[in-house]
């Protein structure tokens, strides 16, 4: 009897460390399976790698209009060229400083239409803001935006994947202001 008792106790427990055995590969395999299968996050533009002496200069442009010839005036002094990421409803009301920010050969870049948080917005609406403001700027340039600035710099890869399927790059800043120029750009 004690023989067996053993026996059946040594069964027992290799069953236990089998199935522990078992259902860790499973559990591993589970963690793996989902690991190699999940969507990798997607990553805008936040700077480019260069050996030149060079740097970016963005304004996001979302609020008034007093700033802006000055801060043309600005680039102009030093010849330099900047891009400016333009809010949709921001251009549809003040085009003539779009118009004169495109006529100084200075890059127009989308800003979305409504500044919204795009990573609480469906795939469908974020292409329609993006979408907006791109008509928007070409109703008034003759030329549509080819990057785009993710409202308050919150993106997700929908956005990202939005952006793209419209042949635009996401854009990001690796520098802030802190404060803005003026009632306008910053």
């Amino acid at each position: 009897m004690k023989i067996l008792f053993v026996k059946l106790k040594s069964v027992i427990i290799t069953m236990v460390v089998i199935f522990a055995v078992v259902f860790g590969i499973f559990l591993t395999a589970h963690t793996l399976s989902d690991a190699v299968s999940a969507e990798a996050r997607m990553i805008p533009i936040y700077n480019v790698d260069t050996n030149k002496n060079k740097v970016a200069v963005t304004f996001n442009c979302a609020v008034g209009n007093s700033d802006i010839d000055s801060i043309l005036a600005t680039l102009d002094e030093y010849n330099v060229k900047a891009t400016f990421f333009l809010l949709g409803s921001w251009a549809d009301d003040y085009t003539e400083e779009v118009q004169k920010i495109y006529d100084e050969g200075h890059e127009i870049g989308n800003h979305s239409y409504s500044h919204k948080d795009m990573p609480s917005m469906t795939y469908e609406d974020i292409l329609l803001d993006i979408q907006k403001c791109n008509e928007t700027v070409r109703n008034i340039t003759g030329h549509s935006p080819t990057l785009f600035r993710a409202p308050s710099g919150s993106y997700d890869n929908k956005t990202i994947s939005a952006a793209e399927n419209l042949r635009m790059m996401t854009i990001q800043w690796d520098a802030e202001p802190l404060a803005t120029v003026g009632n306008g750009c910053i």
